[in-house]
Protein backbone atom coordinates (compact mmCIF):
# COMPACT_ATOMS: atom_id res chain seq x y z
CA UNK A 1 0.00 0.00 0.00
CA UNK A 2 0.68 3.64 -0.38
CA UNK A 3 0.16 6.71 1.71
CA UNK A 4 2.22 9.53 0.77
CA UNK A 5 0.57 11.36 -2.13
CA UNK A 6 1.98 13.74 -4.04
CA UNK A 7 0.56 17.11 -4.50
CA UNK A 8 -2.09 16.49 -7.06
CA UNK A 9 -2.40 12.99 -6.97
CA UNK A 10 -5.90 12.54 -7.11
CA UNK A 11 -6.62 15.22 -10.13
CA UNK A 12 -4.68 12.42 -12.14
CA UNK A 13 -6.84 9.97 -11.55
CA UNK A 14 -8.88 8.69 -13.91
CA UNK A 15 -12.28 6.89 -12.82
CA UNK A 16 -13.11 3.72 -13.65
CA UNK A 17 -15.92 3.50 -15.78
CA UNK A 18 -15.92 -0.49 -16.79
CA UNK A 19 -18.83 0.56 -20.02
CA UNK A 20 -15.53 1.63 -21.47
CA UNK A 21 -12.51 0.07 -20.81
CA UNK A 22 -11.72 -3.70 -21.59
CA UNK A 23 -9.26 -5.18 -19.27
CA UNK A 24 -6.36 -7.37 -20.36
CA UNK A 25 -3.97 -9.83 -18.85
CA UNK A 26 -0.95 -11.18 -21.01
CA UNK A 27 1.63 -12.51 -19.47
CA UNK A 28 4.82 -13.93 -21.01
CA UNK A 29 5.28 -17.40 -20.21
CA UNK A 30 1.41 -18.09 -19.24
CA UNK A 31 -0.30 -19.70 -22.02
CA UNK A 32 -3.41 -17.50 -21.61
CA UNK A 33 -4.74 -14.18 -22.00
CA UNK A 34 -7.68 -12.92 -20.22
CA UNK A 35 -9.48 -9.94 -21.30
CA UNK A 36 -12.21 -8.73 -19.40
CA UNK A 37 -15.13 -5.86 -19.61
CA UNK A 38 -18.62 -5.12 -18.13
CA UNK A 39 -21.57 -5.02 -20.89
CA UNK A 40 -24.94 -3.93 -19.13
CA UNK A 41 -24.00 -4.38 -15.83
CA UNK A 42 -22.60 -8.37 -16.15
CA UNK A 43 -18.49 -8.99 -16.31
CA UNK A 44 -17.95 -10.62 -19.36
CA UNK A 45 -14.62 -12.42 -19.62
CA UNK A 46 -12.60 -14.07 -22.43
CA UNK A 47 -9.98 -16.55 -21.27
CA UNK A 48 -8.31 -18.04 -24.83
CA UNK A 49 -4.99 -19.21 -25.65
CA UNK A 50 -2.91 -16.37 -26.83
CA UNK A 51 -1.36 -18.08 -29.54
CA UNK A 52 -5.12 -18.53 -31.14
CA UNK A 53 -6.25 -16.00 -33.92
CA UNK A 54 -8.50 -13.07 -33.44
CA UNK A 55 -10.98 -15.03 -35.52
CA UNK A 56 -11.60 -18.11 -32.93
CA UNK A 57 -11.69 -15.76 -29.89
CA UNK A 58 -13.86 -13.24 -31.55
CA UNK A 59 -17.06 -16.20 -32.90
CA UNK A 60 -16.61 -17.53 -29.09
CA UNK A 61 -17.15 -14.20 -27.91
CA UNK A 62 -20.00 -13.60 -30.40
CA UNK A 63 -21.82 -16.63 -30.12
CA UNK A 64 -21.11 -15.96 -26.11
CA UNK A 65 -22.72 -12.81 -26.39
CA UNK A 66 -25.49 -14.04 -28.25
CA UNK A 67 -26.87 -16.02 -25.78
CA UNK A 68 -26.56 -18.93 -27.33
CA UNK A 69 -23.60 -20.25 -25.26
CA UNK A 70 -22.89 -23.88 -26.31
CA UNK A 71 -26.30 -24.91 -27.24
CA UNK A 72 -26.45 -26.17 -30.79
CA UNK A 73 -29.18 -24.35 -32.72
CA UNK A 74 -31.33 -28.22 -32.82
CA UNK A 75 -31.97 -27.14 -28.98
CA UNK A 76 -33.52 -23.84 -29.67
CA UNK A 77 -36.96 -23.68 -29.46
CA UNK A 78 -39.13 -23.22 -32.42
CA UNK A 79 -39.58 -19.35 -31.49
CA UNK A 80 -35.94 -18.56 -30.68
CA UNK A 81 -33.37 -17.21 -33.18
CA UNK A 82 -29.79 -17.10 -32.32
CA UNK A 83 -29.39 -13.27 -31.92
CA UNK A 84 -26.52 -11.66 -34.35
CA UNK A 85 -23.84 -9.82 -31.99
CA UNK A 86 -21.56 -7.50 -34.10
CA UNK A 87 -17.89 -7.68 -32.27
CA UNK A 88 -14.55 -6.62 -33.61
CA UNK A 89 -11.70 -5.45 -32.81
CA UNK A 90 -9.98 -2.01 -34.15
CA UNK A 91 -6.58 0.03 -33.63
CA UNK A 92 -6.50 3.42 -32.21
CA UNK A 93 -7.39 5.12 -35.86
CA UNK A 94 -10.22 3.03 -36.20
CA UNK A 95 -9.12 0.66 -38.93
CA UNK A 96 -10.20 -2.98 -37.86
CA UNK A 97 -7.18 -5.48 -36.80
CA UNK A 98 -7.10 -8.53 -39.11
CA UNK A 99 -8.94 -11.76 -37.92
CA UNK A 100 -5.38 -13.98 -37.93
CA UNK A 101 -3.67 -11.70 -36.11
CA UNK A 102 -2.76 -13.86 -32.82
CA UNK A 103 -3.78 -13.27 -29.44
CA UNK A 104 -0.85 -11.58 -28.20
CA UNK A 105 -0.52 -9.43 -30.73
CA UNK A 106 -4.44 -8.18 -31.28
CA UNK A 107 -5.35 -7.14 -27.58
CA UNK A 108 -2.51 -4.68 -26.84
CA UNK A 109 -2.89 -1.21 -25.06
CA UNK A 110 -5.31 1.51 -27.36
CA UNK A 111 -6.94 -0.89 -29.57
CA UNK A 112 -10.54 -1.33 -28.86
CA UNK A 113 -13.03 -3.53 -28.33
CA UNK A 114 -16.44 -3.00 -30.71
CA UNK A 115 -19.76 -4.86 -29.17
CA UNK A 116 -22.51 -3.84 -31.40
CA UNK A 117 -23.00 0.56 -30.53
CA UNK A 118 -20.54 -0.34 -27.17
CA UNK A 119 -16.72 0.68 -27.85
CA UNK A 120 -14.02 -0.75 -24.89
CA UNK A 121 -10.69 0.35 -25.02
CA UNK A 122 -7.97 -1.86 -24.49
CA UNK A 123 -5.50 -1.54 -21.40
CA UNK A 124 -2.92 -4.25 -21.35
CA UNK A 125 -0.85 -5.64 -17.88
CA UNK A 126 -1.72 -1.79 -16.75
CA UNK A 127 -2.57 -1.70 -12.80
CA UNK A 128 -6.15 -2.51 -12.09
CA UNK A 129 -8.24 -3.18 -9.37
CA UNK A 130 -9.98 -6.84 -9.27
CA UNK A 131 -11.99 -6.56 -6.03
CA UNK A 132 -12.30 -4.24 -3.13
CA UNK A 133 -14.61 -5.11 -0.72
CA UNK A 134 -15.43 -4.54 3.41
CA UNK A 135 -16.34 -7.75 5.85
CA UNK A 136 -17.06 -6.21 8.87
CA UNK A 137 -19.55 -3.90 10.58
CA UNK A 138 -18.38 -0.66 10.80
CA UNK A 139 -17.78 0.51 14.26
CA UNK A 140 -16.92 3.45 16.19
CA UNK A 141 -13.05 3.29 17.48
CA UNK A 142 -12.49 0.10 15.63
CA UNK A 143 -10.40 0.11 12.25
CA UNK A 144 -11.69 -0.62 8.91
CA UNK A 145 -9.76 -2.66 6.44
CA UNK A 146 -10.65 -2.91 3.25
CA UNK A 147 -10.01 -6.39 1.08
CA UNK A 148 -8.11 -5.42 -2.16
CA UNK A 149 -7.21 -7.89 -4.81
CA UNK A 150 -4.93 -6.22 -7.59
CA UNK A 151 -3.36 -7.05 -10.54
CA UNK A 152 0.12 -5.89 -12.07
CA UNK A 153 0.44 -2.89 -9.44
CA UNK A 154 3.19 -2.35 -6.71
CA UNK A 155 1.20 -0.62 -4.39
CA UNK A 156 -2.04 0.75 -3.83
CA UNK A 157 -3.35 4.44 -2.74
CA UNK A 158 -6.81 4.93 -0.66
CA UNK A 159 -8.91 8.06 0.17
CA UNK A 160 -11.80 7.89 3.15
CA UNK A 161 -14.73 9.70 2.89
CA UNK A 162 -17.60 10.44 5.18
CA UNK A 163 -21.27 10.93 4.02
CA UNK A 164 -22.24 14.70 4.48
CA UNK A 165 -25.77 15.43 3.35
CA UNK A 166 -25.59 14.81 -0.13
CA UNK A 167 -21.60 15.38 -0.10
CA UNK A 168 -18.53 13.63 0.53
CA UNK A 169 -15.76 14.72 3.50
CA UNK A 170 -12.55 13.85 3.07
CA UNK A 171 -10.99 12.26 6.12
CA UNK A 172 -7.84 9.84 5.59
CA UNK A 173 -5.60 9.07 2.81
CA UNK A 174 -4.41 5.94 5.06
CA UNK A 175 -5.29 2.32 4.07
CA UNK A 176 -7.54 1.55 7.14
CA UNK A 177 -9.84 4.54 8.47
CA UNK A 178 -10.63 4.56 12.34
CA UNK A 179 -14.02 6.15 12.97
CA UNK A 180 -14.61 8.93 15.30
CA UNK A 181 -17.83 9.43 17.07
CA UNK A 182 -19.06 12.33 14.63
CA UNK A 183 -18.58 9.02 12.19
CA UNK A 184 -21.54 7.51 14.14
CA UNK A 185 -24.55 6.84 11.69
CA UNK A 186 -23.31 8.01 8.57
CA UNK A 187 -22.36 6.34 5.97
CA UNK A 188 -17.97 5.57 4.76
CA UNK A 189 -16.67 5.46 1.36
CA UNK A 190 -13.13 4.32 0.34
CA UNK A 191 -11.45 4.90 -3.05
CA UNK A 192 -8.49 2.98 -4.24
CA UNK A 193 -6.24 3.83 -6.99
CA UNK A 194 -3.64 1.01 -8.03
CA UNK A 195 -0.21 1.75 -9.08
CA UNK A 196 2.86 0.48 -10.59
CA UNK A 197 6.61 2.13 -11.49
CA UNK A 198 7.63 2.23 -15.16
CA UNK A 199 11.00 1.12 -15.82
CA UNK A 200 12.02 4.94 -16.74
CA UNK A 201 10.44 5.29 -13.07
CA UNK A 202 7.48 7.04 -13.99
CA UNK A 203 4.25 6.54 -12.07
CA UNK A 204 1.55 4.16 -14.36
CA UNK A 205 -1.47 4.97 -12.47
CA UNK A 206 -4.75 2.61 -12.85
CA UNK A 207 -8.17 3.05 -12.81
CA UNK A 208 -10.39 4.61 -9.80
CA UNK A 209 -12.54 2.15 -7.61
CA UNK A 210 -14.81 3.52 -5.24
CA UNK A 211 -17.03 1.33 -2.62
CA UNK A 212 -19.77 2.99 -0.72
CA UNK A 213 -21.16 0.88 2.55
CA UNK A 214 -25.03 0.55 2.76
CA UNK A 215 -25.12 1.03 6.46
CA UNK A 216 -23.76 4.22 8.60
CA UNK A 217 -20.98 3.76 11.37
CA UNK A 218 -22.61 1.92 14.36
CA UNK A 219 -21.76 3.32 18.11
CA UNK A 220 -18.93 1.99 20.00
CA UNK A 221 -19.62 -0.81 22.63
CA UNK A 222 -18.98 -0.11 26.83
CA UNK A 223 -15.53 -1.05 26.82
CA UNK A 224 -15.41 0.30 29.96
CA UNK A 225 -13.56 -2.34 31.84
CA UNK A 226 -10.58 -1.79 30.10
CA UNK A 227 -10.02 1.54 31.95
CA UNK A 228 -7.56 0.80 35.02
CA UNK A 229 -5.34 -1.15 32.33
CA UNK A 230 -5.66 2.56 29.79
CA UNK A 231 -4.51 4.77 32.45
CA UNK A 232 -1.75 2.59 33.35
CA UNK A 233 -0.46 2.80 29.88
CA UNK A 234 -1.09 6.48 30.22
CA UNK A 235 1.22 7.00 33.26
CA UNK A 236 3.80 4.88 31.93
CA UNK A 237 4.27 6.47 29.02
CA UNK A 238 4.95 9.64 30.69
CA UNK A 239 8.77 11.66 30.42
CA UNK A 240 10.28 8.95 28.42
CA UNK A 241 9.87 6.60 30.84
CA UNK A 242 9.29 3.73 28.33
CA UNK A 243 12.55 3.98 27.28
CA UNK A 244 14.05 2.47 30.15
CA UNK A 245 11.84 -0.75 29.91
CA UNK A 246 10.46 -3.60 27.23
CA UNK A 247 7.06 -3.99 27.23
CA UNK A 248 5.79 -7.85 26.64
CA UNK A 249 2.16 -9.10 26.09
CA UNK A 250 0.82 -12.23 25.43
CA UNK A 251 -2.18 -13.20 24.05
CA UNK A 252 -4.36 -15.82 22.98
CA UNK A 253 -6.79 -15.07 20.86
CA UNK A 254 -9.03 -18.10 20.64
CA UNK A 255 -8.79 -19.22 16.63
CA UNK A 256 -12.06 -19.18 14.85
CA UNK A 257 -13.81 -22.24 13.94
CA UNK A 258 -11.90 -24.59 16.41
CA UNK A 259 -13.55 -28.07 17.61
CA UNK A 260 -14.87 -26.49 20.95
CA UNK A 261 -16.73 -23.82 18.79
CA UNK A 262 -18.27 -26.15 16.33
CA UNK A 263 -19.86 -28.14 19.54
CA UNK A 264 -21.60 -25.38 20.87
CA UNK A 265 -19.22 -24.92 23.87
CA UNK A 266 -20.07 -20.83 23.08
CA UNK A 267 -23.28 -20.83 22.54
CA UNK A 268 -23.62 -18.54 25.41
CA UNK A 269 -22.41 -15.70 23.82
CA UNK A 270 -24.38 -13.30 22.51
CA UNK A 271 -25.27 -12.54 19.05
CA UNK A 272 -22.64 -11.81 17.00
CA UNK A 273 -19.56 -11.97 19.75
CA UNK A 274 -18.28 -15.23 18.21
CA UNK A 275 -18.26 -14.23 15.02
CA UNK A 276 -14.80 -13.46 13.72
CA UNK A 277 -15.49 -10.52 11.99
CA UNK A 278 -16.37 -8.75 14.87
CA UNK A 279 -13.36 -10.63 17.20
CA UNK A 280 -11.20 -9.37 14.85
CA UNK A 281 -11.98 -5.85 15.49
CA UNK A 282 -12.08 -5.90 18.82
CA UNK A 283 -8.58 -7.85 19.30
CA UNK A 284 -6.61 -5.61 17.53
CA UNK A 285 -8.01 -2.31 18.84
CA UNK A 286 -7.09 -3.73 22.00
CA UNK A 287 -3.81 -5.26 21.05
CA UNK A 288 -3.07 -1.62 19.91
CA UNK A 289 -4.07 0.05 23.11
CA UNK A 290 -1.40 -1.85 25.38
CA UNK A 291 1.13 -0.58 23.36
CA UNK A 292 3.45 -2.91 23.60
CA UNK A 293 7.11 -3.61 22.20
CA UNK A 294 6.67 -6.91 21.95
CA UNK A 295 3.37 -9.09 21.38
CA UNK A 296 3.00 -12.46 21.44
CA UNK A 297 0.05 -13.99 20.18
CA UNK A 298 -1.29 -17.81 20.14
CA UNK A 299 -4.43 -19.25 18.03
CA UNK A 300 -4.59 -16.65 15.60
CA UNK A 301 -7.16 -17.20 12.40
CA UNK A 302 -4.90 -17.07 9.62
CA UNK A 303 -7.14 -15.27 7.22
CA UNK A 304 -7.73 -12.35 10.17
CA UNK A 305 -4.40 -11.98 10.29
CA UNK A 306 -3.49 -11.20 6.38
CA UNK A 307 -6.29 -9.38 5.66
CA UNK A 308 -6.78 -7.55 8.58
CA UNK A 309 -4.78 -8.17 11.77
CA UNK A 310 -1.27 -7.12 9.63
CA UNK A 311 -2.27 -4.36 7.45
CA UNK A 312 -4.39 -2.54 10.32
CA UNK A 313 -1.40 -2.93 13.05
CA UNK A 314 1.44 -2.28 9.97
CA UNK A 315 0.24 0.94 10.09
CA UNK A 316 -0.33 1.67 13.73
CA UNK A 317 3.62 1.13 13.94
CA UNK A 318 4.26 -2.76 14.59
CA UNK A 319 6.00 -5.58 11.92
CA UNK A 320 4.64 -8.83 12.10
CA UNK A 321 5.84 -12.43 11.88
CA UNK A 322 3.31 -14.98 11.38
CA UNK A 323 3.77 -18.58 12.24
CA UNK A 324 1.26 -21.38 10.84
CA UNK A 325 0.67 -24.31 12.91
CA UNK A 326 1.46 -27.58 11.60
CA UNK A 327 -1.52 -29.77 10.11
CA UNK A 328 -3.84 -26.70 10.92
CA UNK A 329 -3.92 -24.27 8.16
CA UNK A 330 -6.72 -22.71 10.59
CA UNK A 331 -4.50 -21.68 13.42
CA UNK A 332 -1.22 -20.18 14.00
CA UNK A 333 0.66 -18.16 16.52
CA UNK A 334 1.99 -14.50 15.41
CA UNK A 335 4.86 -11.89 17.16
CA UNK A 336 4.76 -8.58 16.24
CA UNK A 337 7.62 -5.83 17.30
CA UNK A 338 7.49 -2.00 17.43
CA UNK A 339 8.42 -1.12 13.98
CA UNK A 340 10.11 2.46 15.09
CA UNK A 341 12.07 0.93 17.82
CA UNK A 342 13.44 -2.83 16.46
CA UNK A 343 14.74 -4.75 13.03
CA UNK A 344 13.90 -8.36 12.55
CA UNK A 345 17.39 -9.82 13.16
CA UNK A 346 16.51 -13.49 12.44
CA UNK A 347 13.39 -16.02 12.97
CA UNK A 348 12.50 -19.45 13.07
CA UNK A 349 9.85 -21.59 13.20
CA UNK A 350 10.19 -24.72 15.47
CA UNK A 351 8.12 -27.77 14.63
CA UNK A 352 7.65 -29.45 17.55
CA UNK A 353 6.66 -32.39 16.14
CA UNK A 354 9.88 -32.86 14.10
CA UNK A 355 12.01 -32.17 17.19
CA UNK A 356 10.09 -34.75 19.00
CA UNK A 357 10.67 -37.01 16.54
CA UNK A 358 14.64 -36.10 16.50
CA UNK A 359 14.72 -36.50 20.17
CA UNK A 360 13.03 -39.82 20.64
CA UNK A 361 15.16 -41.20 17.58
CA UNK A 362 18.27 -39.83 19.41
CA UNK A 363 17.63 -41.01 23.19
CA UNK A 364 15.43 -43.89 21.87
CA UNK A 365 17.17 -46.21 24.81
CA UNK A 366 15.51 -43.70 27.35
CA UNK A 367 13.01 -41.02 26.54
CA UNK A 368 10.86 -43.53 24.39
CA UNK A 369 10.85 -46.16 26.76
CA UNK A 370 10.14 -43.88 29.99
CA UNK A 371 6.93 -42.88 28.85
CA UNK A 372 3.39 -44.44 28.40
CA UNK A 373 2.45 -45.40 24.86
CA UNK A 374 -0.79 -42.95 25.07
CA UNK A 375 1.74 -39.91 25.61
CA UNK A 376 4.09 -41.04 22.89
CA UNK A 377 1.07 -41.31 20.36
CA UNK A 378 -0.23 -37.57 21.62
CA UNK A 379 3.57 -36.37 20.89
CA UNK A 380 3.82 -37.61 17.38
CA UNK A 381 0.42 -36.13 16.64
CA UNK A 382 1.06 -32.76 18.19
CA UNK A 383 1.12 -29.78 15.55
CA UNK A 384 2.42 -27.40 18.32
CA UNK A 385 4.94 -24.80 16.86
CA UNK A 386 7.14 -22.44 18.84
CA UNK A 387 8.73 -19.20 17.29
CA UNK A 388 12.28 -18.15 17.94
CA UNK A 389 12.80 -14.75 16.76
CA UNK A 390 15.53 -12.19 17.23
CA UNK A 391 15.21 -8.47 17.27
CA UNK A 392 18.04 -5.24 17.41
CA UNK A 393 17.58 -2.29 18.97
CA UNK A 394 17.02 0.69 15.86
CA UNK A 395 20.03 3.10 15.82
CA UNK A 396 21.71 0.98 18.35
CA UNK A 397 24.95 -1.32 18.82
CA UNK A 398 23.32 -3.50 21.08
CA UNK A 399 23.33 -7.39 20.56
CA UNK A 400 20.04 -8.63 19.81
CA UNK A 401 17.44 -10.00 22.64
CA UNK A 402 15.33 -13.14 21.52
CA UNK A 403 11.84 -13.88 21.72
CA UNK A 404 10.10 -17.06 21.88
CA UNK A 405 6.10 -17.39 21.51
CA UNK A 406 4.51 -20.75 21.55
CA UNK A 407 1.63 -22.75 22.56
CA UNK A 408 2.17 -25.79 24.10
CA UNK A 409 -0.02 -29.10 23.60
CA UNK A 410 -3.26 -28.82 25.53
CA UNK A 411 -3.94 -32.69 26.92
CA UNK A 412 -4.10 -32.49 30.59
CA UNK A 413 -2.26 -35.86 30.89
CA UNK A 414 -0.01 -34.29 29.10
CA UNK A 415 2.33 -32.65 31.40
CA UNK A 416 5.65 -34.59 30.59
CA UNK A 417 4.86 -33.51 27.17
CA UNK A 418 5.32 -30.36 27.96
CA UNK A 419 8.57 -30.82 29.73
CA UNK A 420 9.74 -32.42 26.31
CA UNK A 421 8.35 -29.69 24.25
CA UNK A 422 9.69 -26.86 26.03
CA UNK A 423 13.17 -28.62 26.44
CA UNK A 424 12.90 -29.14 22.51
CA UNK A 425 12.39 -25.60 21.82
CA UNK A 426 15.46 -24.47 24.31
CA UNK A 427 17.30 -26.76 22.54
CA UNK A 428 16.77 -24.85 19.16
CA UNK A 429 17.28 -21.63 20.64
CA UNK A 430 20.53 -22.79 22.03
CA UNK A 431 21.58 -23.27 18.71
CA UNK A 432 20.23 -20.06 17.03
CA UNK A 433 21.97 -17.68 19.79
CA UNK A 434 25.16 -19.60 18.60
CA UNK A 435 24.95 -19.23 15.42
CA UNK A 436 24.69 -15.24 16.27
CA UNK A 437 27.58 -15.65 17.65
CA UNK A 438 25.94 -15.14 21.27
CA UNK A 439 26.35 -17.50 24.34
CA UNK A 440 24.18 -15.55 26.70
CA UNK A 441 21.76 -13.53 25.05
CA UNK A 442 18.58 -11.87 26.41
CA UNK A 443 15.27 -14.13 25.70
CA UNK A 444 11.82 -13.46 26.60
CA UNK A 445 9.50 -16.90 26.58
CA UNK A 446 6.10 -16.37 26.34
CA UNK A 447 2.73 -18.08 25.26
CA UNK A 448 0.26 -20.28 26.31
CA UNK A 449 1.46 -23.06 28.16
CA UNK A 450 -1.58 -24.91 29.17
CA UNK A 451 0.10 -25.76 32.58
CA UNK A 452 -1.35 -24.59 35.75
CA UNK A 453 1.90 -22.73 37.96
CA UNK A 454 2.33 -25.59 40.00
CA UNK A 455 3.26 -28.13 36.51
CA UNK A 456 6.83 -28.91 36.39
CA UNK A 457 7.50 -27.14 33.13
CA UNK A 458 7.69 -24.29 35.27
CA UNK A 459 10.43 -26.06 37.14
CA UNK A 460 12.38 -26.73 34.01
CA UNK A 461 11.75 -22.76 32.88
CA UNK A 462 12.82 -21.46 36.40
CA UNK A 463 15.51 -23.68 37.43
CA UNK A 464 17.07 -24.91 34.02
CA UNK A 465 17.01 -28.90 35.45
CA UNK A 466 14.47 -31.51 35.19
CA UNK A 467 15.76 -33.99 37.94
CA UNK A 468 15.48 -37.52 36.61
CA UNK A 469 13.88 -38.18 39.90
CA UNK A 470 10.96 -35.90 39.75
CA UNK A 471 8.50 -38.42 40.27
CA UNK A 472 5.78 -37.49 37.18
CA UNK A 473 8.49 -39.46 35.03
CA UNK A 474 7.20 -42.74 36.91
CA UNK A 475 3.52 -41.36 36.76
CA UNK A 476 3.35 -40.88 33.56
CA UNK A 477 4.94 -43.79 32.65
CA UNK A 478 2.58 -45.87 34.27
CA UNK A 479 -0.28 -43.51 33.90
CA UNK A 480 -1.77 -46.03 31.33
CA UNK A 481 -0.77 -48.73 32.34
CA UNK A 482 -3.99 -50.80 32.76
CA UNK A 483 -6.01 -49.02 29.70
CA UNK A 484 -2.83 -49.90 27.60
CA UNK A 485 -2.62 -53.54 28.79
CA UNK A 486 1.13 -53.12 29.56
CA UNK A 487 2.96 -56.63 30.17
CA UNK A 488 2.72 -56.85 34.05
CA UNK A 489 5.97 -58.67 34.08
CA UNK A 490 7.93 -55.78 32.57
CA UNK A 491 9.89 -54.01 35.77
CA UNK A 492 8.50 -50.29 35.59
CA UNK A 493 11.52 -47.56 35.51
CA UNK A 494 11.53 -44.94 38.33
CA UNK A 495 13.65 -42.51 36.73
CA UNK A 496 14.49 -40.82 33.98
CA UNK A 497 16.66 -39.10 32.45
CA UNK A 498 17.82 -35.05 33.41
CA UNK A 499 16.83 -32.43 31.01
CA UNK A 500 19.19 -29.02 31.33
CA UNK A 501 18.29 -26.14 29.56
CA UNK A 502 21.30 -24.16 30.86
CA UNK A 503 19.13 -20.51 30.51
CA UNK A 504 17.12 -19.91 34.37
CA UNK A 505 14.75 -17.48 33.71
CA UNK A 506 12.23 -15.56 36.19
CA UNK A 507 8.02 -15.86 35.79
CA UNK A 508 6.28 -12.50 35.17
CA UNK A 509 4.26 -11.33 38.35
CA UNK A 510 0.56 -10.81 38.21
CA UNK A 511 -1.67 -11.84 40.69
CA UNK A 512 -4.74 -13.16 37.83
CA UNK A 513 -7.01 -15.81 39.32
CA UNK A 514 -7.32 -16.95 36.17
CA UNK A 515 -6.35 -16.18 32.25
CA UNK A 516 -8.17 -18.69 30.60
CA UNK A 517 -11.58 -18.58 31.01
CA UNK A 518 -14.03 -21.50 31.28
CA UNK A 519 -17.17 -21.64 33.36
CA UNK A 520 -17.17 -25.38 33.42
CA UNK A 521 -14.26 -25.30 35.88
CA UNK A 522 -14.58 -24.67 39.56
CA UNK A 523 -12.92 -21.63 39.47
CA UNK A 524 -14.31 -19.99 36.33
CA UNK A 525 -11.17 -20.89 34.78
CA UNK A 526 -6.97 -21.00 35.07
CA UNK A 527 -3.74 -19.73 34.69
CA UNK A 528 -2.13 -21.07 32.20
CA UNK A 529 -0.66 -18.04 30.11
CA UNK A 530 3.13 -16.95 31.23
CA UNK A 531 5.84 -14.74 30.37
CA UNK A 532 8.97 -15.46 31.47
CA UNK A 533 12.25 -13.76 31.14
CA UNK A 534 16.13 -14.49 31.38
CA UNK A 535 17.20 -13.82 35.15
CA UNK A 536 20.51 -12.06 34.38
CA UNK A 537 18.94 -9.48 31.73
CA UNK A 538 15.77 -7.97 33.00
CA UNK A 539 14.01 -7.71 36.09
CA UNK A 540 9.90 -6.53 36.78
CA UNK A 541 9.15 -2.76 36.56
CA UNK A 542 7.48 -2.67 40.46
CA UNK A 543 4.17 -2.23 39.27
CA UNK A 544 1.81 -4.75 37.20
CA UNK A 545 -0.74 -4.06 34.75
CA UNK A 546 -4.48 -4.01 36.56
CA UNK A 547 -5.92 -7.37 36.56
CA UNK A 548 -9.71 -7.70 35.35
CA UNK A 549 -12.22 -8.38 38.17
CA UNK A 550 -14.34 -11.70 38.11
CA UNK A 551 -17.63 -9.60 37.94
CA UNK A 552 -16.36 -8.40 35.10
CA UNK A 553 -15.34 -11.32 32.98
CA UNK A 554 -18.57 -12.79 33.89
CA UNK A 555 -21.11 -10.08 33.51
CA UNK A 556 -22.11 -11.17 30.33
CA UNK A 557 -22.12 -14.42 31.34
CA UNK A 558 -18.85 -15.49 30.51
CA UNK A 559 -16.40 -14.53 27.31
CA UNK A 560 -16.07 -14.12 24.94
CA UNK A 561 -18.34 -10.85 25.13
CA UNK A 562 -19.22 -7.43 23.16
CA UNK A 563 -16.05 -7.06 25.76
CA UNK A 564 -13.65 -9.80 25.53
CA UNK A 565 -12.83 -11.09 22.21
CA UNK A 566 -11.27 -14.37 23.23
CA UNK A 567 -11.53 -17.05 26.32
CA UNK A 568 -8.41 -15.48 27.50
CA UNK A 569 -7.30 -12.48 28.63
CA UNK A 570 -4.22 -10.44 27.73
CA UNK A 571 -1.05 -10.80 30.23
CA UNK A 572 1.19 -7.88 29.91
CA UNK A 573 4.75 -7.49 31.60
CA UNK A 574 7.13 -4.33 32.01
CA UNK A 575 10.83 -5.58 32.14
CA UNK A 576 13.59 -3.38 32.99
CA UNK A 577 16.63 -4.06 31.08
CA UNK A 578 19.62 -4.49 33.68
CA UNK A 579 23.17 -3.84 32.43
CA UNK A 580 22.33 -3.80 28.81
CA UNK A 581 25.41 -3.41 27.76
CA UNK A 582 27.51 -5.87 29.61
CA UNK A 583 24.62 -8.11 29.76
CA UNK A 584 24.47 -8.58 25.38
Amino acid sequence: TATAMTTGFWDRVADVTDEHVCHVQCVAGEQNIVAKFVLNGTQRRLDRNQNETLAGTLARLRKTLAGAGKAKKSQLQPDQTVQTVEVHLSAADGSRISEETTNEEAWITGHKLQVNEMEFVCERNRPVIDLIHIKQNVIQGFAVQPLVNKSFADSVYFRWSVEQGDTWQVVSEQESFVPTSDCVGKRLKVEAVPVSTTETGELDIGRRVALELAEGVQAAPDLSVFKDRWRHVANTNKDGERDNFLRVMSYNLLADGTPAQRAGEYDYCESGAMEISYRKQLLTWELIQYDADVICLQEVTPHAYKTYMEPVMRQAGWTGVFCNKNFNAQMACAVFFKTSKYDLYMEENVDLHSEWQALKDARSHSISSLISDTLRLELDRANTVAQIVALTPKNDQESPFFVVNTHLMGSPTARLGRVIQVAAVMRRLRIAMTDCGLFDAPTVFSGDFNASPDEPVHQLLSTGRFSRKHKVWAETQSLFAEAENRNSNKKQTQEGVDVNTEIVFHRGASTAQRTYIDRRLDKGGAVVDFIYFSRNHFKLQNEHFPDFAPSDLFADTSIPSRRFGSDHVAIVQDLVWSNRSEAA
